[in-house]
């Protein structure tokens, strides 16, 4: 009788490919500089690096659980013969097949460590406003994404923990808009709605023969340093990006793309809806093109919930901002077809687009940021936008990203100010989020405010 050895920690060697770090090739100075600056970087390269290798697990949006179950990793930069490698040792027994992991993992780890250590050059701007815009093309322009072939491209937002058929949905939906208009996507690139309209749009271009024509589409992941690790790139994203902050991801997300879909979600949605909203509501843009699409499947009351509270907080404000569209994901993809008609989607980048100051400014959430936050009637709908949008930020770095600071506060939690009727629709809507499972996959949530 043979025994089968015991499971041991595994050791894992990922060549750093200069192509993917934007260089031509390594040379002695680069290869010090990068060892070390990851030598240098913080845990959340650690993290992030362990996501990434993670491949084989449940969903989870849990830091601490991904923490603990890699608490042994170390991170070696090592120089080899054809330039850099990361030794990865003492990773948890089962995290590699084997041996080692399926190549576009490994590239990723790639794209994480340029992400992560090498910061992107631009020309000085006249604003700071400007001088983000150029931050964040800047790295989208380390990826193919700005040198390909004109194509309609749509940013997908949705939850991380969504029903079976709203998942099933949001597959269906990719699948009837991939093989109507040839649709690229760009999404969160973690589980749930990140992951759907992916799947649906691999039958779609396998369908339309692209590779043969000579046609490419990307899957494409855009996060960020704060939420990697808890939500991880799904198994078919072929270009992530990871920006610093939310804020630049956003912006990156509205300017890449030349539409935007948002199916039901959580927290992280609604945050990301009041973006697109504020950037569409500034006079600025008061001309732009920009279809924003509320999307759900026949019979479904999500997104009337989410109109009904734009209204309450709003009234008739923001009604010509967006649409909603409940039925077929066949119904769907026509509209986007006619309405696509519209949309210059020549472009590969919205440079016309204005991005208000406001919205690229990173919130930092504290107990006392929290508290400052004013949510009352007596501002702009603008103004609004982008506290209710620094609101639900905060909901996110605090149920996902970073739970362990509501501990530091001891039992006491920020007071949240504003109108009674905004406040009570929000709490309304927050608590149906819990009650259905929209504010985590797995784990307890805890409310980390009050409201007056």
């Amino acid at each position: 009788m043979n025994r089968i050895a015991a499971e041991t920690e595994q050791t894992l060697e990922v060549d750093i490919r200069p192509d993917v770090l934007g260089i031509d090739a390594f040379h002695g100075a680069i290869v010090d500089k990068l060892r070390d600056r990851i030598l240098e970087a913080n845990s959340g390269l650690r993290e992030t690096v362990a996501a990434l290798i993670d491949i084989h697990k449940v969903d989870n949006d849990d830091k601490r659980e991904l923490r603990e179950k890699f608490a042994d990793m170390e991170l070696e930069p090592k120089a080899t013969e054809h330039g850099l490698a990361l030794r990865c040792t003492g990773l948890p027994a089962g995290s590699l097949l084997n041996g080692d992991l399926p190549e576009r993992q490994k590239r990723q780890i790639s794209q994480a460590v340029r992400d992560w250590i090498m910061e992107p050059h631009f020309p000085e701007a006249e604003t700071e406003s400007a001088a983000n815009s150029h931050f964040v093309r800047t790295m989208v322009a380390r990826t193919p994404l700005l040198e390909q072939a004109p194509r309609p491209r749509c940013f997908v937002w949705g939850g991380h923990s969504v029903s079976r058929d709203e998942y099933d949905f949001a597959k269906e939906t990719g699948y009837w808009d991939a093989l109507a208009n040839g649709t690229e996507f760009i999404t969160g690139c973690g589980p749930g709605v990140m992951k759907a309209p992916f799947k649906g749009a691999v039958v779609a271009y396998g369908k339309q023969d692209l590779d043969k024509r000579g046609i490419h589409r990307d899957f494409v992941g855009f996060s960020e340093r704060g939420i990697i690790a808890a939500e991880a790139p799904n198994g078919l994203i072929s270009e992530l990006i990871i920006f610093p902050d939310v804020e630049k991801r956003m912006e990156a997300f509205i300017r890449a793309s030349h539409r935007g879909r948002i199916h039901p979600g959580g927290a992280g949605t609604v945050e990301e809806l009041l973006t697109l909203l504020a950037v569409k509501s500034h006079p600025a843009n008061r001309d732009l093109v920009y279809p924003l699409d509320l999307v759900e499947g026949p019979g479904g009351k999500y997104m009337e919930r989410i109109a009904d509270w734009l209204n309450a907080c709003f009234g008739d404000a923001l009604d010509d901002l967006y649409d909603v569209h409940v039925g077929s994901a066949w119904a769907y993809a026509e509209h986007v077809h006619r309405t696509n008609d519209h949309v210059d989607w020549t472009r590969l980048w919205n440079d016309e687009l204005y991005i208000p100051p406001e919205v690229q400014e990173p919130f930092t959430v504290t107990f006392e940021s929290i508290e400052d936050l004013d949510l009352s009637r007596d501002q702009e709908p603008f103004d609004l936008l982008v506290n209710l949008r620094r609101f639900f930020s905060a909901l996110v770095h605090l149920s996902v990203k970073y739970p362990d600071e509501v501990d530091r506060w001891e039992g006491e939690l920020p007071l949240v100010y504003g109108d009674h009727g905004i406040l009570e629709a929000t709490d309304d809507l927050i608590r149906e989020f819990e009650a259905h499972g929209r504010m985590k996959i797995r784990g307890e949530y805890r409310r980390p405010f009050r409201f007056s």
